[in-house]
């Protein structure tokens, strides 16, 4: 739901999506992928390819599948998460189609 995936995002968060351009606030991503998931509920699987923990910063990169309508696109995805002392949010994503 597009509102738990947007807790998941720090306050000034980013996110940028080939080819729509780049989404700035917390809110405002969450309504980008409210609008996003619609009413037709697409499926989406990720695969973490790396991942790399230093202090309170985490890189994570890896390949994503989304089905929708019966529809199916593959892409990549990178996210820097921070933690800022009491949980872990994503502070800034990059999404682009293979």
């Amino acid at each position: 739901d597009a509102d738990a995936l947007m807790a998941l995002y720090a306050e000034d968060a980013e996110l940028a999506i080939e080819p729509t351009g780049s989404v700035r606030g917390r809110e405002a991503i969450g309504s980008f992928w409210k609008d996003d998931f619609g009413v037709t509920r697409p499926s989406t699987a990720l695969n973490l390819t790396d991942v790399y923990v230093a202090g309170d910063l985490a890189h994570l990169e890896g390949d994503y599948e989304v089905t929708e309508k019966g529809k199916l696109t593959r892409g990549r995805f990178v996210q820097l998460w921070m933690n800022d002392g009491n949980a872990w949010h994503i502070h800034r994503e990059m999404w682009w189609r293979k």
